[in-house]
């Protein structure tokens, strides 16, 4: 069942991206998340530090990019199939 379908379940209307290695082409990258996802609030970040200091995760529906590869390394057997090659 996708989870659209799932009761209780409504669209996102805040998504924070994280952009790290992506910063100087972030207005080309957010608009086009942006033609894919009218209506919703999308708040580029750099990192989780960066998140966290704008504080633009507490209404957030969504944190959306790449792993953190030092998460994975402390915790290797919660995240095997992420872990880099």
């Amino acid at each position: 069942m996708p989870v659209r379908q799932m009761p209780g379940w409504a669209p996102p209307t805040k998504v924070v991206v994280v952009l790290p290695e992506e910063w100087d082409v972030r207005e080309e990258r957010m608009a086009f998340l942006q033609a894919v996802a009218p209506g919703v609030e999308l708040v580029p970040v750099r990192d989780q530090s960066d998140a966290v200091d704008r504080g633009v995760l507490a209404d957030a529906q969504v944190v959306m990019g790449g792993p953190d590869w030092d998460t994975v390394q402390t915790y290797p057997n919660r995240f095997k199939t992420m872990a880099p090659t």
